[in-house]
């Protein structure tokens, strides 16, 4: 979200036929996230699996007409999918959804174990503990009639061009005019500070200890059009 817009950029809807492609430029943007490299130190299987989450998502949030993107020359520049209130993406039926993919990326799955079990002989409470203060926080932050940002990526050869900047404020714009609020989820440090400048507050910072990252739960309020 940094950058200056780069003229005529605009956010589109995405359909089918850009699912590949989606999925493609949400593994290259958060291959490298904190939390994937926690749990896979190897750079192509996090791609690998972070195309396949990145792919069920984008398959996900395609009924609700809120999967957009950003295109230059025929090719998909960003990515962000809204889930509209009362949707819950984190659903048992949504997580069931994904394991067919997870299964076909055994040998990654499996990789992650070592891993995760000596993070947990460390620190064999944090997981229900995280889990408890992620529930409360996210209660919290997607209370009322609240979108949830379930991503915003941009490719990595695209950022600084305004790129999820326009992604963001199509729907800024929206939820303002319609008096609902957004929320979302992020373990980069860096994007914090940047939420906030479009008006998203920090409802949490959840520290993961040995076992995982940190990350922030935030918040943004429906903003008065007419103000300023």
């Amino acid at each position: 979200m940094t950058g200056t817009p780069t003229t005529g950029h605009r956010a589109v809807p995405l359909g089918e036929g850009d699912v590949d492609a989606a999925a493609g430029v949400i593994g290259r943007a958060f291959r490298d996230d904190a939390l994937t490299r926690a749990l896979v130190p190897d750079v192509d299987r996090r791609l690998a699996l972070a195309e396949v989450l990145g792919r069920r998502y984008v398959r996900e949030a395609l009924p609700y007409g809120h999967a957009f993107g950003v295109r230059e020359g025929g090719a998909l520049l960003g990515v962000a999918l809204w889930y509209p209130p009362g949707v819950d993406p984190a659903s048992l039926a949504a997580v069931a959804g994904m394991l067919p993919s997870l299964a076909r990326m055994a040998p990654t799955v499996a990789g992650m174990a070592p891993r995760l079990a000596s993070r947990l002989l460390r620190s064999p409470s944090a997981p229900l503990e995280l889990g408890l203060r992620r529930r409360k926080a996210v209660a919290e932050a997607s209370a009322g009639p609240a979108w949830y940002l379930a991503y915003l990526a941009t490719d990595p050869a695209a950022q600084g061009r305004g790129v999820a900047r326009t992604l963001l404020s199509s729907m800024l714009d929206r939820c303002d005019d319609a008096g609902q609020a957004i929320w979302l989820e992020t373990t980069d440090p860096v994007n914090p500070p940047i939420y906030e400048r479009f008006g998203f507050i920090t409802v949490a910072r959840l520290d993961g200890g040995a076992l995982l990252p940190g990350f922030w739960v935030m918040r943004r309020e429906a903003q008065d059009p007419t103000a300023g």
